[in-house]
């Protein structure tokens, strides 16, 4: 048998990987891209919308200089708000998870468990009914002198 590293089987990592620079655990890094990458854009849409409106600018150039010297300032807002939300989803994903397994452990698994007994419990009564008619049914046929050759009950 291999000897093998105790630290490398994922299941020994209790806390999940996270990305240094975002905070965030490597499975919402893809969300936290996104939501950034959404934010940045509603927020550039929203200060050239109020730009052309306003016409304070004349022509493209320079209404696109304004938009993007207005929305800079507003990136690093958008990046804390992002990894902020993401955050709080992971955990209340958590959250919900520790709750559930709380509840199972706590309704489920004793319900399912009595079921169970119950089951058996009917199992044991219908194989003993069963066995208690066949055992009638040839002792009225021994009572009557007729042949019994019905199978026994699971054979």
């Amino acid at each position: 048998m291999a000897a093998s590293n105790v630290a490398d089987c994922p299941m020994n990592n209790r806390t999940p990987e996270r990305e240094s620079i975002w905070s965030v655990g490597r499975r919402w890094l893809p969300w936290c891209l996104g939501l950034i990458f959404a934010l940045t854009i509603g927020w550039t849409v929203f200060i050239a919308v109020n730009e052309v409106s306003g016409g304070k600018h004349d022509g493209m150039a320079h209404t696109a200089g304004a938009v993007v010297s207005e929305s800079a300032p507003a990136v690093p807002l958008i990046v804390v708000y992002a990894i902020f939300v993401i955050t709080v989803l992971d955990i209340a994903g958590g959250a919900i998870m520790v709750t559930y397994r709380y509840l199972e452990r706590k309704f489920l698994k004793p319900l399912e468990e009595k079921l169970r007994a119950q089951g058996r419990a009917q199992g044991r009564a219908q194989v003993q009914r069963e066995w208690e008619e066949w055992n009638q049914r040839r002792e009225e046929a021994a009572a009557k002198g007729e042949p019994f050759s019905e199978p026994s009950p699971g054979s």
